[in-house]
């Protein structure tokens, strides 16, 4: 058992009497806010209570994983004369799970009678409540508005990429529990994107000293599986919005065509409706030159019509 006390060996003894319908072995230990580190025969748990503490210094302290358990294996013996059972693999698998489900709780999908797979792209997502969301936060007649005051009733978003969270590729198989029912996007239907139009470079058209594009034309970092992550946000609020986060694709591939899947992704999600569209992007030079001409690439289903759409880019 691994606590905010340490890591103990004890003895449990499951209740298998079948005349009171006694619960799987999982379930009386979470029973017993013991979290079972596999679903069969588990022989290692983690308190819940350190789940929770771990992750609120996670959050707010920057604590990483293995630093905690250290602590953990040092209040357990500090003085190193025992050898304590490891079970950082475990702690690590129990902490996302755990963040999973409690994810799941938070957004209401325990009480859907289809079950936790029926929930929807997105529907995990934290919405920001002050964008514009027509025929809930938007007055009647906000269409017609004068073209001085269309900014009133526009999505204010934010373009940026950070190539510095790389990823080697070291062969590790990397489980989705939620598959695009968060922030990221829905990674099969974005590599069948990427790997269909994401084949040539991308131009840089200006002189700026961005090198977001260098960066991702470099071809020493195939040997990344992950160039970088993606994201598009609300700019006036910072919310991350629905299928607009997700990694770069590796080597010689082009950065825009990920980021139009992310941009298009948070229009169709997340702003349904809206007619005025203001974005930022420091390479707003590059990326807007051809963006008609890429848009017209893609098939209809992956976004909103952006012919319909008025959408100012500037960096």
């Amino acid at each position: 058992i691994c606590n905010i006390t340490g890591v103990h060996e004890i003895q449990v003894d499951y209740c298998d009497c079948a005349r009171v319908g006694a619960a799987q072995h999982i379930i009386q230990l979470l029973h017993a806010s013991l979290w079972p580190a596999t679903v069969e025969r588990p022989q290692t748990a983690i308190s819940i209570r350190t789940l929770k503490i771990f992750h609120a210094l996670t959050i707010q302290g920057k604590i990483n994983a293995y630093d905690f358990w250290t602590g953990l294996e040092r209040i357990t013996d500090g003085l190193g004369t025992r050898k304590t059972k490891y079970c950082y693999k475990e702690f690590l698998r129990s902490v996302r799970c755990f963040r999973n489900v409690r994810m799941l709780k938070r957004a209401g999908r325990g009480h859907d009678a289809a079950g936790i797979n029926a929930t929807g792209p997105g529907e995990l997502v934290v919405e920001c409540p002050l964008c514009p969301h027509p025929g809930r936060n938007m007055p009647e007649g906000w269409e017609s508005a004068p073209e001085n005051e269309r900014w009133k009733h526009a999505a204010f978003l934010a373009i940026d990429a950070n190539f510095k969270l790389k990823m080697k590729n070291r062969g590790v198989k990397d489980i989705e529990l939620s598959p695009g029912w968060g922030y990221f996007v829905q990674q099969a239907d974005y590599n069948v994107h990427v790997a269909k139009y994401a084949d040539e470079k991308e131009m840089k058209y200006c002189d700026s000293n961005h090198s977001a594009v260098d960066r991702a034309n470099t071809p020493a970092l195939k040997r990344f599986s992950i160039n970088g992550v993606g994201a598009v946000i609300c700019s006036r609020h910072c919310y991350y919005l629905r299928h607009a986060i997700g990694d770069l694709a590796k080597g010689e591939r082009s950065v825009y065509s990920c980021m139009d899947y992310m941009l298009l992704g948070a229009l169709k999600l997340s702003l349904p409706g809206v007619k005025k569209i203001y974005i930022s992007y420091d390479i707003a030079c590059s990326f807007s030159r051809n963006l008609s001409t890429r848009m017209a690439w893609y098939p209809k289903a992956r976004g909103a019509a952006l012919s319909s759409l008025d959408i100012t880019i500037n960096s």
